[in-house]
């Protein structure tokens, strides 16, 4: 039996059609993930936190629960992060629309190089 596909280009723009309801529709994320990334990483309070594809935030709310200093969530899909920006307002939180591709690397180097310090120490902590 053939696995229906949805075509990449309508993937990448369906979900922030109705970013409410794809929101209320999302799973959340299994308790082990949390528990794998506070074994594997620093992950807990005063931490700075870098999120890829945040979404409507599902992932970032179960971050901002471990009480980070700071949390940057980059989403390309402007739709999202509006969402995003509007459904969790905390002081320690800052949603970029960014497309990883091509706007990422338009970043002033200084923040950039923060980026690309905190990416890089996130994922080294977590293998």
């Amino acid at each position: 039996m053939a696995v229906p596909t949805v075509d990449r280009v309508f993937g990448r723009v369906a979900f922030g059609a109705d970013p409410s309801n794809y929101h209320a529709a999302r799973p959340r994320y299994p308790e082990e993930t949390w528990e794998l990334l506070r074994e594997r990483s620093d992950l807990g309070p005063g931490v700075d936190i870098l999120e890829i594809g945040a979404g409507t935030g599902l992932a970032t709310a179960e971050l901002l629960a471990h009480k980070p200093r700071r949390l940057a969530a980059v989403e390309p899909d402007m739709r999202l992060a509006d969402f995003l920006r509007t459904s969790i307002a905390v002081d320690c939180l800052q949603v970029l629309a960014l497309h990883l591709k091509t706007q990422i690397w338009s970043l002033p180097r200084s923040t950039w190089l923060q980026v690309r310090r905190l990416f890089t120490g996130w994922t080294l902590r977590l293998l």
